[in-house]
Parts: structure tokens; C-alpha cells; sequence
């Protein structure tokens, strides 16, 4: 049985590049939106002007993955409605979104290239989403030391 699988592609497209470019952005302090120079004029404010831009960047990258994750929800509930046997439930979407283009190949019992297309797009969303999390923690581990350093 054939169905688009447009949407899920366009999911590990947006969400590969999302995640690499965002935590890059954050590790390399892109522009000098996340962390402070050490030369600032007035280190409280350049600080608060740093966490603001984090927090501008932090919701676009959200509405990006928002985004993509309804898309995955409607090809989970829309296109796949009718395939015997594919179960999948929006929290295992919203929970483990890299295995749901693993599990929808193997329930369309789909080519063996796509099947491998879609097992090292799963990998790289997974492996992405990994720095997505570190970059985070850096981000606070580094911000919470910028700002332990002005008291």
C-alpha cells in the first residue's frame, strides 16, 4: 500500500536541521545573542539582553519542532488511518519522535532503500536531538556561571 510520506520527510528534514543549527548557534554564541562579552560596559544588562535573545531563539526553534511534530500526528492519523496493523499513539510520537518513520516503513513493508533512508534519518534526528539537550545544559551551566560572576 503506497501513502505520501512527504510530511514525514519533511519532519526529519526540518528536524535534523533545527537541531544541529540551534545548538550550534548556542555553542559558538552566534552573533554574541547567548552569552555576554567579558568587555561589556554594564554586564547586568548585557546579560538580560543575552537571556532574551535565547529565549526568542528558543521559541522559534520550538514552533519549528511543534510544527513537524503535528505534521507527524497528522500522517500518524490521517494518511496511516487505514493501514492494518500500524498502532502508534501521539505519545509515543510526542516521546520518541525519531522512531516514527522507522515504524511507518515497516508497517508500509516499504523498498529496502527507503527502509535505510528512513533508519539513518531516524539516527541523525536522535543523534540531534541529543545535542539539542547538551547545548541546553551547557547554555545554563554557563549562563548560571556568567551571572554568579557579577555578584
Amino acid at each position: 500500500m503506497k501513502k505520501n510520506p512527504i510530511l514525514v520527510i519533511i519532519f526529519e528534514i526540518v528536524s535534523i536541521l533545527a537541531c544541529i543549527i540551534f545548538p550550534f548557534m548556542i555553542f559558538f554564541n552566534a552573533g554574541g545573542w547567548f552569552f555576554p562579552s567579558a568587555a561589556s560596559a554594564d554586564p547586568d544588562l548585557d546579560l538580560l539582553d543575552c537571556m532574551q535573545s535565547t529565549i526568542v531563539a528558543a521559541v522559534i526553534f520550538f514552533l519549528m519542532i511543534g510544527l513537524v511534530l503535528a505534521a507527524l500526528v497528522v500522517d500518524c492519523f490521517v494518511i496511516m488511518r487505514d493501514v492494518k496493523g500500524f498502532k502508534v499513539s501521539l505519545i509515543s510520537i510526542l516521546t520518541a519522535p525519531a522512531s516514527y518513520p522507522i515504524v511507518r516503513t515497516e508497517a508500509l513493508q516499504e523498498e529496502k532503500n527507503i527502509r535505510i533512508f528512513h533508519l539513518l534519518a531516524g539516527g541523525a534526528v536522535f543523534v540531534s536531538n541529543g545535542l539539542v539537550i547538551i547545548s541546553l545544559v551547557y547554555y545554563i551551566i554557563r549562563i548560571a556561571i556568567v551571572a554568579g560572576g557579577m555578584l
